[in-house]
């Protein structure tokens, strides 16, 4: 399985920010994107890559871009209500 090398572990640390801004934790993170609790959790490990599909259901459900959810873009600093 072929995993982001983003961290020192490979974790994601965006998401995880986000989430704990929100005051989610990964279930409601799942409940609120329809993404697996399982997979939120490798992700934010990165032991998984989140395909386009659950990556933009992630973004929605945190109402910012898939930009700014990776970190990376143009629009990576503007979230999606800009």
């Amino acid at each position: 399985m072929k995993t982001r090398n983003d961290g020192e572990r490979g974790e994601h640390p965006q998401r995880r920010n986000l989430r704990d801004k929100k005051g989610w934790s990964q279930t409601d993170l799942a409940q609120n994107s329809n993404v697996s609790r399982v997979m939120i959790g490798k992700y934010e490990r990165g032991e998984a890559v989140p395909s386009i599909d659950a990556a933009k259901k992630i973004a929605d459900a945190f109402e910012v871009s898939l930009d700014f959810l990776v970190g990376e873009g143009q629009n990576a600093m503007f979230d999606k209500k800009t």
